[in-house]
């Protein structure tokens, strides 16, 4: 991991102000999201048992997408981060005597919060019998973090968690989820450099279910009060 509270890259080395390949409007544009997450409630309706209440949440995030963004683009502390963190861009050298694992495909590294690479690593990439458990991958995250010196309170890596997560989704309904169709994800499938949240319909589900829980947690909290203030 980069210095974590002055990640400065070597000299010469090109990194994207804000890393990610799925921020800044790098792939998508966000303001479209309550048409795109209408586009993906009626292709996959059935798919998602998205639930009456659930079809107008495009609206929802429509609504809060300003301080969504607010809130996303001042996480603090900043450091590196991969941008593109996900199975098909790790290898794993088991013949090691400790396993060593090594991370390719660093075009979209740049600055960030650390929770962006870890809310999408989750989204894309944790088996769907641990999806349910992503918690526990969070807390055991944060956890080394705090063992190596890093000093951050749970509670707030976890609310920056959350905004990077609802970032990642609204990225992903309006880059990925609105312009594909049901049967999609069976040809998906057959591509591995795909992330599970477009080759899994339970990812797909698990995406939308935290994402409404967290929304709801932001709401209650302070982050929206402070965004309303700027």
């Amino acid at each position: 991991m980069a210095n974590w509270n002055n990640p400065i890259p070597k000299s010469g080395a090109k990194l994207w102000n804000i890393g990610g390949y799925w921020t800044g409007g790098k792939e998508a544009n966000k303001n479209d999201i309550r048409k795109a997450w209408d586009l993906t409630v009626q292709n996959f309706h059935h798919e998602l048992q998205i639930s009456e209440s659930s079809k107008n949440f495009g609206s929802v995030l429509e609504s809060r997408l300003s301080d969504i963004t607010f809130a996303f683009n001042n996480l603090q502390p900043r450091t590196i981060i991969h941008g593109d963190y996900r199975l098909a861009n790790i290898f794993i050298d088991r013949n090691a005597n400790e396993s060593q694992i090594y991370a390719i495909d660093w075009q979209w590294c740049g600055i960030g919060h650390a929770a962006m690479d870890v809310a999408s690593f989750i989204a894309t990439s944790v088996h769907e019998n641990t999806i349910e458990d992503s918690l526990e991958l969070v807390h055991f995250y944060h956890k080394v973090l705090t063992d190596n010196g890093v000093p951050y309170l749970w509670e707030q890596f976890w609310q920056a968690y959350q905004i990077c997560w609802i970032d990642y989704f609204i990225f992903t309904v309006v880059g990925n989820w609105s312009a594909m169709q049901a049967n999609d994800i069976k040809l998906y499938k057959k591509e591995e450099k795909y992330g599970l949240h477009v080759r899994s319909h339970a990812h797909m589900k698990n995406l939308l279910t935290q994402t409404e829980i967290f929304m709801k947690d932001l709401e209650t909290s302070s982050v929206f009060q402070l965004t309303e203030r700027h």
